[in-house]
């Protein structure tokens, strides 16, 4: 412009470049699950209030691969726009691969795929194929452990596990598919061999045998009776307590 013998420029041409240091970042999604690949959610940069064409900055992905904090970093290409501007998204555990077989009678045995980058892992169980009611957790928290066992459950019963790998400070994984595994009957004690009797008083006879050491035993029935066929005259001892002598 000319004004009374002096040129002079708007600040638009004075400067015309556009920073996009302060510009707002919009990804397809802030969330995502890793893969074993790269994640490279689509952006789209506003600078006040305006979308800027994909081809005035060149993208930038780094640690975008496992599990934690990814980055975008935008960079401008110094035709137009200048300056640089980045953001974050969150990479959640990948969905976990569960395996189960009964190890033994009243015992299951689960095994999954380790994740280097998590802090451990959740498994959910229940007697409830929907895990709505009599559901509990056990927590794995050293990431390298990729099995465990469950002893001590009930007999005959069918089961229903699922798991999720967790990052302290990130947040879970999704929960596997649910295995279910059915526990074996309580398997029948063995017979029981008498070792001695003897008259122990006047009114007490002391019984002796060998205690059993299978698992699934909750004690003894004592039959005795003064006809040896046990036909008549015949009385049951029961002993709730896996003693080995009795009288």
């Amino acid at each position: 412009n000319f004004n009374n013998g002096v040129i002079s420029t708007s600040n638009k041409e004075n400067n015309p470049f556009v920073s996009i240091k302060k510009g707002t970042i919009t990804l397809s999604n802030n969330v995502f699950y890793a893969t074993g690949k790269q994640i490279k959610p689509t952006v789209n940069l506003y600078v006040d209030g305006q979308l800027v064409p994909a081809y005035h900055y060149k993208i930038t992905y780094s640690s975008n691969i496992n599990t934690g904090v990814a980055k975008v970093k935008l960079t401008a290409t110094e035709v137009k726009y200048v300056s640089v501007c980045s953001t974050t998204f969150l990479i959640l555990p990948k969905k976990e691969t569960l395996k189960g077989s009964v190890s033994s009678y009243n015992s299951a045995h689960l095994s999954w795929d380790k994740q280097g980058s998590a802090t451990g892992y959740t498994i959910m169980y229940s007697t409830d194929k929907t895990f709505n009611t009599a559901f509990k957790y056990k927590y794995i928290t050293k990431p390298e452990t990729t099995n465990t066992t469950f002893k001590n459950l009930k007999y005959n019963t069918k089961y229903y596990f699922k798991i999720r790998a967790y990052k302290t400070n990130v947040g879970y994984g999704k929960w596997s598919k649910t295995v279910k595994i059915k526990t074996k009957k309580n398997p029948a004690p063995a017979t029981v061999k008498i070792k001695s009797a003897k008259k122990y008083s006047k009114t007490s006879i002391y019984v002796k045998w060998k205690a059993q050491t299978a698992r699934g035993k909750s004690g003894y029935y004592v039959q005795y009776s003064t006809n040896k066929r046990f036909k008549k005259n015949t009385k049951t001892l029961k002993i709730k307590t896996t003693w080995q002598n009795s009288s």
